[in-house]
This record gives C-alpha cells, sequence and structure tokens, in this order.
C-alpha cells in the first residue's frame, strides 16, 4: 500500500501483504504492504509538525482546500465511482451516492468554519461584571480510522471537520480480508 507520509508517497515496508478481494467476484484485484509501526510513528510525527502551520491558516485559506478536495473527487468522479464498486461491491448508484456525498461533506465543512469565522461567541451570562467568549481551536493531530464497507465517505465524513478545525491527521483504512 502507497501511504503519504510528510508529504511524500512511501510504500509500506511490513512484510504484511493484504489482498483486496472484489466481492463480487470472489477474486483478488490488488496486493498492498501495510506500513510497520516505524512508518505509523513517522506518519504521527509529520502531523505533530504540520500542525502548528495547518491551524495557523486563515480560515480561507482551510476553506479553500477543502473545497479543493471536494473539486479533486468531482474531477475523478468515474475512476472512484468504479473503485467503489470493485472494493465493496456496491451497486453504482451507491457508489454515486457515495461520491457525491464525500464531495457535499467537504463544501459543508468550508461553508461551515467560513460562517464560524463571522460569528461573535460572546456568551451571555446572568451575573453582572462578568464576561465568557466561547473559543474554538484545534485539539491537535486526530487519529481516523476508517471501516470497510463505506472507505470514501466515511474518509470525507472524519476528514473535513478534523481539517477543518484545524487539526491534523493520520488517516487509517480497514485491511479488512473479504
Amino acid at each position: 500500500m502507497t501511504h503519504y507520509i510528510d508529504g511524500r508517497w512511501v510504500n509500506g515496508a511490513s512484510a504484511d501483504c493484504i489482498k483486496v478481494f472484489d466481492p463480487s467476484l470472489g477474486e483478488p484485484f490488488a496486493e498492498l504492504l501495510a506500513a510497520t509501526a516505524a512508518q505509523v510513528d513517522e506518519a504521527v510525527a509529520a502531523a505533530r509538525k504540520a500542525l502548528p502551520a495547518w491551524k495557523g491558516l486563515d480560515v480561507a485559506t482551510r476553506a479553500g482546500y477543502l473545497r479543493g478536495f471536494a473539486e479533486h473527487l468531482g474531477l475523478r468522479r468515474e475512476e472512484l465511482i468504479a473503485l467503489q464498486m470493485r472494493n465493496n461491491g456496491k451497486p453504482r448508484h451507491e457508489a454515486e451516492v457515495d461520491l457525491d456525498d464525500a464531495v457535499a461533506t467537504f463544501t459543508y465543512y468550508a461553508d461551515l468554519i467560513e460562517q464560524q469565522a463571522r460569528k461573535d461567541f460572546n456568551v451571555a451570562l446572568a451575573a453582572p461584571g462578568f464576561s465568557a467568549r466561547t473559543r474554538l481551536e484545534p485539539v491537535g493531530v486526530v487519529g481516523l480510522i476508517v471501516p470497510w464497507n463505506f472507505p470514501l465517505v466515511t474518509s470525507a465524513w472524519k476528514l473535513a471537520p478534523a481539517l477543518a478545525a484545524g487539526c491534523t491527521v493520520v488517516l487509517k483504512p480497514s485491511e479488512s480480508r473479504h
């Protein structure tokens, strides 16, 4: 499996070979090498290193990246639908819904963070002489685990809010061997 770690694509270095089966045929269509524990540690370290710059981006820039994800998913629509069908045995209409949902999720969170940036976060208090404000800030590096049955859309459901909030992520797809 190719992993994106610290701004570059690297091959899995584990001896654990994962066969990916087309459930409609019961035949493997890909073989992937899992990441090693050291590669996972490298991914976490890279996410920690990237956190200050990512959370420091202004809202419009982060929203632009999220819209870019949505746009690129749309540009690869047919390829991703075909992969969903082959990887999960989904009928075409379900794979299309998943792709459309993933695109909509990235767009939704881009819009949401822009709306949040325009809000006043003063909190009304009944006690005179006191004031309170809500402060939104990223929590840090987020670990995301994606199930085998909806990998595209659940990746979007997890990635978009974390990235919108200013967090960096390490995403772990399912290694399910059908």
